[in-house]
């Protein structure tokens, strides 16, 4: 969390550290200084604290693996993290170490031979032992069949089919390892093997030279074995990438077009201690950060001590240029430097460093961020000397470096024909002393391209080293690629399935409503908790700082600002072939706005009419580089209309639906005489039409030549459904017809209510229908079996009827009776058979625990046999479910299947299936038509692991955000320095402790070590009942952290952090303008300005003023005030006789509201002199002068310029 290390660094701090290692972070970050992290780290500098953060392990952006492959060939594709992407952040880079420390094998030859060997393990453990290796070429299924693998190690090349496929296969013929090498052309030695750690048998990678020369051993042995052996020792191997950045080291700049990062250290396999007295070999920026760490904490200590009065903020400064200035340029096999945006300034070198007597700046940095550069570019390297001799440079021919920047190719460096030219030749600095040398960078303005590299000094004074400063900028245009996948559009065809849309929610899940997505529906906000809010699902090509949500109608006027967003970081390629998935704002639409002309304050809010309207999303990659898109859509709140024709004569109908608004009409559902069941309506008798008026569509449905009636439901891309019916002039013959007839001929116990009467089970089936114009008296009966017919009680409801028949197991008789307008009685019968027993399976293979044992080959077997009594006998059936692994692409998928089983005449079967690795049982479904009945059968010889169960801790007086973590409301309390939390325990907790989290002095001496703070806890008089606690805990607006403890008897059962996110106040406003006079806003124009400062003392805030948004600040990387104030100015239109609204909300939801009336007023008072123009005026003479207005404020009189009376009505501010 962002907290715990805005606490480490105010800690470290507080320890006098000179250096913070910061081995963490998240990728795509931000250049800004507006958080917690940002101060803290800046405060820490501040205090002379250098804070070293590792770039980041994830390459370029848009590589596939996180390396340095580019597939799409756009220029932002820097990955760097924050916090190192923060201004005082020292931003370290990764290179490869000189050697390899690898656990160590060996393979035996013909000849007696052993040959060592790297390898590094993936499953499994090593034993130590020779193992005869069978080479199984890619380990296809064709591949192995014959072969007997028994005891033996397999030998397997990469490719084709899915490590774990080939795994499997090598397992199944009986190997105890497998071994596995890289394919030809690709670079890595050892490789990172997805799925196979689930396998129990050894498992590692070896070199593909090393694999290679096991081959030809055994292929030189043709008659005889070749053995290897893996175990625990080590060896060192030459790095064949030593001093080149590693792959994974993340690259710069920030999206601002900041210098990062700043250095690189040795990050690319590095063998150092692990817990447990060990060692391992691990990269990462995360090892890179650590090295660079120990050397700025060597010249720090150097530096101390050369320095003694130079303060503690200058020193760290100084570490910094002094490791930037010396650092090594590294240069690729061609003698080309690496991209400073990949390596900073080059590899820290220690000896330099310290030896190094003269610091080379520009601007107090020891590096240039040009940012956006569209011509000659002039910039002056200020040289200080620090030593006590002049210093000598030569200032040699300059290299400008490009980069690469195709797609599907790898990303590399050329040295450019652009000109890096320096104002003179050679420059002696003097001791305590400076010197300045201008150069002029003269780039090709013609094509995009980052120009990059290093302006070099060369010494010529023995023991002092060469400087250089590295400088960074973009030629061009940085705003021009798209922040955002345009609407409609792919993120990568047929790769990256991925676009931005206006997602609408339902409980059938997310929904594309804008009219750029194919097949989209429809924004429909009625209250059925389907599409009524709509909010954008992102596909980011690139970071965006600020993200603006508006809405507008369909001549482009705003009607809504819904929201912003602050600092979105974009996924990384790699990232989303894995998961190809937008990034769904939390910025929700609910389709109504602010009322201003609404009287009723606790009603402001008013429904937008249906009608087409626009989804602005304003994505802002810095401050004054923005982009607008814009998503089209229908609010649609209205149900289609519908008409049904009457049947011809071979009982085909016609129905016609139509839509004002939506494009998107479901096709008809149909049902006949009652009938629960669907008509199919085929797609080919369906037409559609679309002009000014809308959409229509039409089909032709045959009903058959005994329809009745029909019911017809339809739905809108809104579903807003229309449901209607029509009863056919044929239906007067019929008379009476019962619903659903054809579905309760045969119905089993799903179809039926029961209930309990004197502890039997009764039974009852619902029926309805309709009767003919005319008819009357309706009458029903049923008869079961052969028992007495009883007469029920029917409900009438104009034409339709329905009554509750009670039925018993075997056939019910039931009979609707009615007098028809000839006053003769008409019967229509319904014979209903009732089947209350499902099926019965029995297993006849199983265990006492009801579970079967999967063989060798993940196969399980199934045996038993299934029963059933229905009368009249139905059609028994029995299907297996269960999970299946499938390779696709490479990549084992898991998939669920149901397969029919056969069952012999006697009811015995027999199934075997192949279940997913991963699944812990099979479902057998047994069916005789109305009943089911299902069987789960596990596995004996695969246990479910258990997952740790969370002790339930729950408060009622605060809301759950994740485990242990809770957001107290702002109405729990009104103390602002302390929370009552009240709760539920387990009845057998004796004893809750909650210790504040630990924090270093203010004065470093040592650490605080709260005292614990008791609970109460109440036993509940139900022993089966929790107990209740309550225990008052200190706070602070943020969040608080405490140690929680819970014992039972002396037995700790729970020892866990928790968390509390609290703020009581609401956000603090300062409005400058404009001023309110009678609680009244007074403007003699069409907008008024509304101008101040807003702040919180949490995690920021929202101010709306009539729903506009002046100000948005959300974070819980916060420190208040400190890091959240801003200043507001915002124009808003008014009328005279509106309301306007303020809004100010915190995260915690703690609120401001104010409402004022609004008074236009464009005419100036009238005033009335009692005098002329050239009276004579004698002395003493009275004036009276009269000013009139609607809204008269104050009359102020004067003569010759000076006051002689005034008058106010009293309206005060």
């Amino acid at each position: 969390r962002d907290a715990d290390i805005v606490a480490a660094i105010e800690d470290s701090v507080k320890l006098h550290a000179d250096v913070i290692n910061m081995s963490l972070g998240s990728d795509n970050g931000f250049g800004g200084a507006s958080n917690a992290t940002s101060l803290a780290l800046k405060k820490a500098r501040e205090a002379g604290v250098l804070p070293v953060i590792s770039a980041g392990n994830s390459g370029l952006s848009f590589s596939t693996s996180g390396g340095t492959n580019d597939a799409l060939g756009k220029w932002d594709d820097a990955t760097l993290g924050s916090p190192s992407s923060y201004p005082s952040a020292f931003s370290v880079a990764s290179v490869e170490n000189s050697y390899i420390i690898q656990t160590a094998g060996s393979y035996t030859d013909k000849a007696n031979k052993t040959t060592e060997i790297p390898y590094s393990i993936a499953s499994g453990k090593a034993d130590g032992k020779e193992h005869e290796i069978v080479n199984i070429g890619l380990g296809k299924k064709d591949e192995v069949k014959d072969l007997n693998l028994h005891g033996k190690y397999a030998l397997v090349e990469r490719g084709v089919i899915a490590f774990s496929e080939k795994f499997q296969n090598a397992i199944d013929k009986g190997a105890d390892g497998v071994i596995v090498y890289n394919k030809a052309g690709d670079s890595a030695q050892f490789l990172g093997m997805a799925g196979v750690d689930k396998f129990t048998c050894f498992g590692a990678s070896i070199r593909r030279e090393d694999a290679l020369k096991i081959v030809d051993a055994l292929k030189a042995n043709a008659n005889g074995t070749v053995k290897v052996s893996f175990s625990d020792k080590t060896m060192g191997i030459a790095n064949p990438d030593k001093l080149h950045p590693s792959s994974f080291t993340s690259w710069g700049p920030t999206p601002e077009l900041d210098f990062k990062p700043h250095i690189a250290g040795i990050g690319g396999n590095v063998w150092s201690t692990q817990n447990n007295n060990k060692y391992t070999n691990m990269s990462g920026t995360s090892m890179a950060a650590p090295n660079v760490s120990g050397l700025s904490a060597l010249v720090m200590e150097s530096y101390k001590k050369r320095f003694p009065n130079l303060s503690s903020k200058d020193r760290a400064t100084r570490v910094e240029q002094a490791l930037m200035n010396t650092a090594e340029i590294l240069n690729n096999s061609s003698n080309v430097p690496f991209a400073p945006r990949q390596i900073g300034a080059g590899l820290a070198q220690v000896d330099k460093a310290v030896a190094n007597n003269v610091l080379a700046t520009v601007d107090g940095n020891s590096y240039v961020a040009l940012r956006q550069v569209n011509g000659d570019r002039k910039f002056t390297v200020k040289l200080h000397n620090y030593g006590d001799k002049a210093v000598t440079y030569e200032v040699p021919k300059q290299n400008v470096v490009n980069e690469s920047n195709n797609a599907n190719a790898e990303t590399t460096t050329s040295i450019s024909s652009e000109t890096l030219a320096s104002s003179t030749n050679t420059v002696t600095v003097d001791p305590k002393s400076e010197k300045e040398v201008e150069f002029t960078l003269t780039p090709d303005v013609t094509r995009d391209h980052y120009v990059e590299g290093w302006a070099r000094f060369t010494s010529k004074t023995s023991g002092e080293p060469d400087l250089a400063v590295p400088y960074l900028g973009f030629v061009g245009n940085w705003d021009k690629e798209p922040i955002l996948v345009k609407p409609g559009e792919e993120y990568l065809k047929n790769a990256i399935n991925m676009t931005t849309s206006l997602i609408a929610e339902s409980y059938f899940g997310d929904v594309q409503v804008n009219d750029e997505a194919p097949d989209h529906l429809e924004f429909s906000p009625n209250g059925d908790e389907l599409f009524d809010k709509i909010r954008p699902s992102l596909a980011l090509f690139r970071n965006a700082s600020l993200i603006q949500y508006s809405v507008l109608d369909n001549s482009g006027k705003t009607v809504a600002e819904v929201g912003e967003e602050h600092d979105v970081s974009r996924s990384n390629f790699s990232e989303l072939l894995r998961d190809p998935r937008a990034l769904n704002s939390s910025v929700e639409f609910d389709g109504t706005i602010y009322d201003k002309t609404s009287t009723d304050i606790a009603h402001w809010n008013k429904k937008l009419p249906d009608g087409k309207y626009i989804y602005r999303v304003k994505a802002c990659l810095t401050k004054d580089m923005c982009q607008t898109t814009d998503m089209h859509f229908n609010l649609d709140t209205k149900a289609p209309t519908v008409t049904i024709s009457e049947p011809d004569k071979d009982g085909e109908i016609t129905i016609t639906a139509h839509d004002e608004l939506s494009e998107t009409l479901s096709e008809p559902g149909v049902r006949v005489n009652g009938n629960s069941d669907y008509i199919k309506v085929d797609e080919k008798d369906c037409s559609e039409t679309h002009d000014a008026n809308g959409y229509t569509r039409t089909c032709k449905v045959n009903v058959g030549k005994d329809a009745y009636y029909v019911n017809v439901s339809l739905h809108d891309g809104g579903f807003n459904e229309t449901n209607t019916s029509k009863v056919f002039k044929g239906f007067a013959n019929k008379k009476i017809l019962i619903n659903n007839e054809v579905n309760l001929k045969n119905i089993g116990i799903k179809d039926v209510t029961a209930k309990k009467d004197n502890g039997v089970d009764k039974y009852s089936i619902e029926i309805s229908g309709r009767i003919a114009d005319g008819c009357k008296d309706v009458k029903a009966y049923v008869q079961s079996g052969t028992e007495a017919e009883e007469e029920l009680a029917v409900k009438t409801d104009d034409s339709e009827f329905s009554f509750t028949a009670p039925i018993k197991s075997g056939a019910n008789t039931i009979k609707v009776k009615a007098k028809g307008s000839d006053n003769k009685e008409v019967v229509e019968t319904l014979v209903t058979n009732f089947d209350e027993n499902a099926p019965t399976i029995k297993l006849t293979n199983a265990d006492s625990n009801g579970n079967v044992t999967i063989d060798q080959n993940g196969a399980v077997e199934v045996k038993g046999e299934v029963k059933d009594d229905t009368t009249p006998k139905q059609k028994l059936t029995l299907t297996v479910k269960y999970s299946k692994d499938e390779v696709v692409g490479g990549e084992v998928q898991t998939e669920q299947v149901e397969e029919p089983v056969n069952v012999a005449t006697d009811g015995s079967f027999t199934v075997k299936v192949t279940p997913s690795a991963s699944t812990y049982s099979v479902t057998l479904v047994a069916s005789d038509g109305v009943n089911t009945a299902t069987q789960n059968v596990g596995f004996a010889n695969r246990v479910i692991p258990t997952k740790p169960k969370l002790y339930n801790i729950s408060l009622s007086n605060a809301n759950g955000l994740e485990s242990y973590n809770w957001i107290v409301p702002g109405n729990s309390g009104t103390s602002l320095n302390s929370f009552t939390a009240k709760g539920k325990v387990s009845n057998k907790a004796t004893e809750m402790l909650f210790t504040k989290a630990n924090r270093v002095k203010d004065d470093g001496s040592g650490y605080e070590d709260f005292d614990p703070i008791a609970a109460t806890i109440t036993k509940s008089t139900n022993a089966n009942a929790d107990s209740t606690f309550t225990v008052t805990l200190p706070m602070h607006p943020g969040i608080n952290d405490f140690r929680m403890i819970v014992k039972e008897g002396s037995d700790v059962v729970l020892d866990t952090p928790v968390a509390f996110y609290f703020d009581r106040q609401a956000p603090e406003v300062m409005f400058s303008t404009p001023k309110l006079y009678g609680g009244r806003i007074f403007t003699n124009n069409d907008t008024v300005k509304f101008k101040g400062v807003i702040s919180d003392d949490f995690a920021g805030y929202t101010l709306k003023i009539n729903n506009l948004i002046a100000s948005d600040n959300f974070s819980t990387d916060s420190k208040g005030k400190e890091t959240n104030a801003q200043s507001f100015d915002r124009d808003v239109e008014v009328k005279n006789g509106e309301f306007v609204l303020i809004q100010a909300i915190d995260q915690m939801s703690s609120a401001l509201y104010g409402r004022a009336p609004v008074v236009v007023d464009k005419d100036a008072p009238s005033v009335t002199l009692g005098i002329k123009d050239n009276d004579h005026v004698e002395a003493n003479r009275k004036i009276s002068v009269t000013a009139k207005d609607d809204h008269l404020k104050l009359l102020r009189v004067k003569i010759d310029g000076k006051e002689v009376n005034h008058a106010s009505n009293g309206l005060k501010e």
